[in-house]
């Protein structure tokens, strides 16, 4: 797995390169500015970026969706001292696949990184639920609520969404419906390449905004 670190403070680029290479990441580059961040995620290729929210020239949410448009296979953790809800919501309606807050232990930093690298749910399904009511209350107000589901996706895609969005692994989608892991996988694959997103994060994401996922359900 491979990560770009993005920071405009060199002592923390310098301790998660260390901390991200003691747990088997390569560092293939660090940024300092949100410009840089894009252009070196073009030229490098990286798995996973991780940037900074307040960064020189882009700040990290501008970053965020010119890397997405332009290299979508590059999952984006956001680094921020306080993961607000304000924040999370932008950075998840901007296809980031999650947070990681500067409290973060160290030690789960790399397990957090490669499970953005493998395309898992990054984002705890409570918090996601929070920052999506919250999306789709402004959108609400500004009358830019998502457009409704088109239905192209299958019944059993539908069935499997929903239980991506609950924050269930494949191994246990197929024990609940019945079906082998790799079905499962090949739904899932399936699904990411019909709804145009990268990873599972940015599919729970359309789960919630379309109304295939119910905000209102407890975890």
């Amino acid at each position: 797995v491979t990560a770009l670190v993005a920071d405009d403070q060199c002592l923390l680029t310098e301790g998660l390169r260390m901390v991200l290479e003691r747990g088997g990441i390569r560092v293939v580059g660090v940024a300092r500015t949100g410009k840089e961040a894009v252009q070196m995620v073009l030229d490098l290729k990286p798995d996973v970026a991780l940037l900074d929210i307040r960064m020189p020239d882009l700040d990290g949410f501008e970053a965020l969706s010119a890397i997405k448009r332009a290299r979508p296979r590059t999952s984006v953790l956001m680094l921020t001292s306080y993961a607000s809800l304000e924040n999370l919501a932008q950075a998840l309606a901007r296809g980031a696949a999650g947070f990681l807050t500067k409290e973060v232990d160290p030690k789960h930093i790399p397990d957090l990184v490669r499970a953005a690298a493998s395309r898992e749910l990054v984002v705890d399904r409570r918090l996601m639920q929070t920052a999506m009511s919250h999306l789709n209350n402004l959108e609400d107000s500004e009358g830019s609520r998502a457009p409704p589901l088109e239905g192209h996706l299958t019944e059993q895609e539908t069935r499997i969404l929903r239980l991506v969005a609950e924050g269930l692994s494949n191994a246990e989608i197929a024990g609940a419906l019945g079906l082998s892991p790799s079905t499962v996988k090949n739904h899932v694959h399936s699904i990411l390449v019909k709804l145009h997103v990268s990873d599972r994060t940015q599919a729970a994401v359309w789960a919630f905004r379309h109304g295939v996922a119910d905000l209102r359900k407890e975890g």
